[in-house]
């Protein structure tokens, strides 16, 4: 499978630096010129699925990317659109400027705290959480249906205190060190393409949740990408485990090819 995983195009609130949540969003017209451009530079792919989150920036994203896409009649027949990636619920945040949310997440500093006022708010655990359960759903319909993770309800609570015993590594900087990444060859060129498109909150947690599963550390603080900054990431089975009965992380590869790349932007300027 290969994943490209890309942020919905610039909002209001993005302009604003306010929170949205789960608000349906309204993109501005850069924001809509770099869904454009996206589309564009990546017309010539032919994605076998497509996630999109159910809000409506995210979803006006992925309409612009897809019209200029050269397979737009099959990519557009093959969305789903579904909660599990929507950005983080703050309800009691919403419209609130993000140097509030800020704030109050840096106090206690740890990962995975959150001081919400509002039983309603979702924490980085709740998050976590949620994601880790999408990209289950992805490797078992396109890897294997004997995967297990290991992530559950009751044992994600426990990175929190794997996270607050350690310290962090500068995820660019396992990029840039190619710690992230494996040397290309051609077995790889056929992986199944998914395209899943939502939000920052949402892409952080997902980042980290991969990161989890390649025996990275858990970030204590959370991967910010660009939008419509484009994560590529190979995850496929080694040749000598697919005869197992039960798959775990040790049993699969996970390849960045891309990490919040925007090298479609401003292609026409």
């Amino acid at each position: 499978m290969e994943l490209y995983i890309t942020r919905h195009g610039q909002t209001k609130a993005n302009v604003e630096k306010y929170m949205q949540g789960q608000t349906p969003g309204e993109l501005t017209q850069e924001g809509c010129q770099q869904a454009k451009e996206f589309g564009i530079f990546y017309k010539d792919i032919k994605f076998e699925q497509i996630y999109c989150s159910d809000l409506l920036r995210a979803k006006k994203s992925l309409e612009i990317i897809l019209n200029e896409n050269i397979y737009k009649e099959h990519n557009k027949e093959i969305v789903v659109y579904t909660d599990k990636i929507r950005e983080v619920n703050c309800k009691s945040l919403e419209y609130q400027p993000c140097s509030l949310y800020a704030k109050l997440k840096n106090n206690p500093p740890e990962r995975f705290r959150f001081n919400s006022t509002s039983p309603q708010d979702e924490t980085d655990i709740d998050i976590f959480y949620r994601t880790s359960l999408f990209l289950d759903d992805l490797i078992h319909k396109n890897i294997s249906q004997k995967y297990s993770s290991g992530i559950t309800k009751a044992n994600v609570y426990k990175l929190n205190e794997e996270a607050n015993k350690i310290t962090s590594e500068n995820v660019i900087s396992l990029w840039k060190e190619k710690k992230l990444s494996i040397d290309d060859n051609n077995k790889n060129k056929d992986l199944k393409k998914v395209l899943v498109l939502c939000h920052g909150g949402a892409i952080a947690e997902i980042i980290n949740n991969i990161l989890y599963r390649m025996k990275k550390t858990v970030t204590l603080k959370r991967v910010l990408s660009q939008n419509t900054g484009l994560f590529v990431l190979q995850i496929f089975l080694k040749d000598n485990c697919k005869e197992k009965e039960i798959i775990n992380d040790d049993d699969l590869i996970f390849n960045f090819k891309l990490f919040n790349d925007t090298k479609h932007l401003n292609t026409n300027k």
